[in-house]
């Protein structure tokens, strides 16, 4: 059994460089152009290797989305938890969105094409499966927000509307912001 961790940590590392070269290749030879064959050549391991990771260009890309969407929750973590009125911490929540993109726009524009249904009806339902559960505290933090405000009186207690439908437009309102800040020219 002593020697099962050692190895677990290893490919768990080595899935970690094969994501952050990657990202790195993404970010510079853009998102359309990366290639397994490149991400394994830089590397320096075999292609087969990197498909023991990753059974398709899809699942990696989803693992890729789906570890860049980790450091957004954890924003979105600090927002929602900052001690002031629901509507500030709402603001709160945008302006960490805002941050993200600003840092990292590369996320954005794979996060849209990973939610495309080329991308996500190919990868594995294991990897989907991995992305929904990262991506779910992001809506939760931002429903809690609207659950609070609706039992302090910032919202009115009689709107008769669900804490998503209240919170479904602004979402909506921010992938829209996300898809106009990546297409050139806007």
């Amino acid at each position: 059994m002593g020697t099962k961790y050692p190895r677990q940590r290893e490919l768990a590392a080595r899935e970690q460089r094969f994501l952050d070269c990657a990202q790195a290749l993404v970010q510079r030879d853009g998102l359309l152009n990366l290639q397994m064959s490149r991400i394994a050549e830089e590397c320096d391991y075999a292609v087969g290797t990197l498909y023991q990771h990753f059974a398709s260009k899809e699942d990696l890309l989803v693992a890729l989305a789906t570890r860049n969407c980790l450091s957004r929750v954890e924003l979105f973590e600090r927002a929602a938890r900052w001690p002031g009125p629901t509507r500030e911490r709402m603001i709160a929540i945008a302006l960490a969105d805002l941050m993200v993109m600003r840092e990292q726009p590369e996320h954005f524009r794979l996060a849209q094409f990973v939610w495309s249904d080329v991308v996500w009806g190919a990868a594995s339902e294991a990897s989907r499966q991995r992305a929904l559960d990262a991506c779910e505290p992001l809506g939760a933090l931002v429903d809690g927000i609207a659950i609070e405000a609706l039992r302090v009186g910032d919202l009115p207690a009689d709107i008769g509307l669900p804490p998503s439908a209240l919170t479904i437009g602004p979402w909506t309102l921010c992938l829209g912001m996300h898809t106009l800040v990546q297409v050139d020219g806007m």
